[in-house]
């Protein structure tokens, strides 16, 4: 245990990519950027709430994009060779027998954001599939005509459901 790698995998992007092009496929340049986007805001809050001293360790945290077929994902690192073994202060030290600050905060923060980041993906997705079938609303998938949503319908759900990420972390935390 040094330096800290964490794979986040979606497996419910796989799925509904599955369901509306009717088999996996990897992650589109615009998709990509919406998946990008959103682990660079998860990255943000991660370095908001990581214990400093030196700030060194804080710095050195990075977040990647995985893409590929059946493996959509982000991966969160800290090269850092320290890493693994910072809490914050007034908890149980790692060689003492605490637990690492990164699987805690990572845990929360992907978890808060789950809900944001796949509607925001599928949104990608289902203008990705749209603009495949050529402009048309319903798309067929196996032997079954699929509705995609409208862009006000879109609009509405975004606006009813963003609370904002730093928010609910926030809340997770106090």
């Amino acid at each position: 245990m040094s330096r800290v790698e964490v794979n986040v995998k979606i497996p419910e992007l796989d799925a509904y990519i599955k369901k509306v092009h009717g088999k996996v496929r990897a992650l589109t340049p615009a998709e990509s950027k919406v998946l990008t986007r959103e682990g660079q805001a998860q990255l943000r809050v991660i370095k908001l709430n990581w214990p400093v001293n030196t700030g060194a360790s804080r710095a050195a945290w990075r977040v990647r994009v995985k893409g590929r077929p059946g493996a959509i994902g982000l991966q969160f690192s800290n090269r850092m060779h320290y890493a693994s073994y910072i809490t914050p202060r007034g908890v149980t030290p790692v060689s003492d027998g605490g637990v690492a600050w990164y699987k805690t905060l990572l845990t929360e923060v992907t978890k808060t954001n789950k809900p944001r980041l796949i509607r925001l993906m599928r949104e990608a997705i289902d203008k990705t599939e749209l603009a495949l079938a050529g402009g048309a609303t319903t798309r067929t998938v196996g032997q079954q005509r699929v509705q995609l949503p409208t862009r006000a319908a879109r609009a509405r759900q975004t606006r009813a459901g963003d609370t904002g990420l730093l928010q609910l972390v926030q809340r997770a935390f106090s």
